[in-house]
């Protein structure tokens, strides 16, 4: 039986009745939801593995614009394209129609506002299939009024995210303890809105589908509530900054387990800028202690002056030495002695003409 999320409560009574006088027969539901029968059996479609996104999306284009070489556009591409639409049949679908046009480089920049993009001129899936925004827009329908609101607040994360981080977000009237986050969580990966990743240390991150989280943003900004979100969010992870400064800045344990908020650093910082350069500062500076091991130095470089910048307009200099110091040793190892000695001595000059003792004694 197909599609049978509309109709789950009466669909649930009729197959335990079925059961009862027919113990061993087995029905095979789709739905976007659980039915919730007690035997019930759950096997949840994934978005398909990149490489076999990548070959079905060039089978799609082939068949809508045979004399569209896309192959040429070689595997870097290609995967960014798939995965800006998480690997969904349905998106691959959708984006294959536009090859008749659009090149992969122009379908990638323009995915950006997908949930308008994403559509077809005619299909013969109906209507719920004709564009990711009536697929979505389906789902949506079958949320209660506390599961739009959390989509709508927990569209803030640009990324990873786990139930600490959801709950610090979440408005108390949505979810104002871990068990009502956990519980809210858990109706938005029924649905199919939310997906979730363990990581080797046991821990579980949760992240959006690209098109729900656009689906909730568009819903956030409507209601006149994001700029709220978006403080719990910069609040939440400006304290995880903070505990992991008071462990040490050397202490890559600490910088290692935000390396999940990364993209969420990043928007935090953003949203602190004007109003609160101080917050922006320290995030600032965390972006550039996790990215220290991987990320060219040029990146790390330019998050460091954007930290000590920051600093400096809220007048916070114990941000400001942390940044500087950190700049001056990347430099340093980097072979630029010179260089780093120039910024050692400007940070010095500056707090002595501060009178600040303390960040002096750090410099030094």
């Amino acid at each position: 039986i197909d599609n049978v999320e509309q109709v789950v409560s009466e669909l649930g009574v009729l197959v335990g009745e079925l059961l009862e006088l027919a113990p061993t027969a087995t029905f095979v539901l789709t739905s976007r939801v659980p039915v919730g029968l007690p035997d019930e059996t759950l096997l949840r479609l994934q978005p398909l593995a990149t490489p076999d996104a990548v070959a079905f999306l060039l089978d799609v284009v082939r068949k809508h614009a045979p004399e569209a070489d896309w192959e040429r556009a070689g595997s870097p591409l290609l995967d960014a394209v798939v995965t800006h639409v998480d690997r969904l049949p349905l998106a691959l679908k959708l984006v294959g129609a536009r090859a008749r046009l659009l090149s992969p480089e122009q379908v990638l920049e323009n995915l950006r506002g997908q949930l308008d993009f994403l559509r077809a001129r005619r299909t013969s899936g109906g209507e719920r299939h004709a564009s990711m925004r009536a697929a979505l827009d389906w789902s949506w329908e079958l949320l209660g009024p506390e599961a739009r609101q959390a989509v709508e607040q927990l569209s803030v994360f640009a990324g990873r995210f786990d139930v600490d981080a959801a709950a610090s977000v979440l408005a108390p009237d949505s979810a104002p303890d871990t068990l009502s986050t956990v519980d809210v969580l858990e109706t938005l990966i029924e649905h199919s809105l939310l997906q979730t990743a363990h990581a080797a240390n046991g821990a579980v991150h949760l992240s959006f589908y690209v098109c729900a989280r656009e689906l909730g943003q568009e819903h956030l900004a409507r209601g006149g509530r994001e700029r709220a979100a978006r403080e719990r969010h910069a609040a939440h992870f400006a304290q995880r900054v903070d505990a992991a400064i008071a462990t040490g800045t050397v202490n890559r344990e600490a910088w290692a387990a935000l390396e999940p908020s990364l993209e969420d650093l990043a928007a935090a910082a953003a949203f602190s800028r004007v109003e609160r350069p101080e917050r922006a500062a320290r995030l600032l500076f965390a972006e550039s202690r996790v990215l220290a091991a991987r990320a060219p130095l040029a990146v790390q470089r330019e998050l460091l002056e954007s930290a000590m910048a920051a600093a400096r307009t809220a007048g916070d200099s114990a941000t400001e030495v942390l940044a500087l110091y950190a700049l001056n040793v990347l430099l340093g190892n980097a072979g630029f002695l010179s260089e780093a000695l120039a910024i050692l001595e400007a940070g010095l000059a500056r707090v002595r003409a501060l009178g600040d003792a303390p960040n002096e004694a750090r410099l030094l």
